[in-house]
């Protein structure tokens, strides 16, 4: 009579223990694929910080040779502006 009690305790703790490692597992590869992907992009940015320009201290700031993802220069804002207000007055004029 206490041997079935015991030995059907016994057999739901390792079927909870067997559940428990094969999401252990699965969570496991989870992280290492997670991993992976972080340290390749990480790379990605070590490789394009690299591949960029460093400004010096003390070197004039002219235009950037590219405007991609950064704000217009003062030279790109004036001319601009000069036709911002020569298509106003066009509109105007019509």
């Amino acid at each position: 009579m206490f041997g079935l009690a015991r030995q059907k305790k016994l057999q739901d703790v390792e079927e909870r223990l067997e559940k428990l490692e094969r999401e252990l597992k699965a969570i496991q590869l989870d992280w290492s694929d997670v991993y992976d992907k972080i340290r390749r992009t990480m790379g990605r940015i070590v490789k394009r910080a690299e591949k960029a320009p460093i400004p010096q201290i003390g070197e004039e700031e002219g235009e950037p040779e590219s405007t991609a993802g950064q704000a217009l220069t003062p030279r790109q804002l004036h001319v601009t502006r000069q036709i911002m207000i020569r298509r106003n007055r066009s509109t105007e004029v019509s």
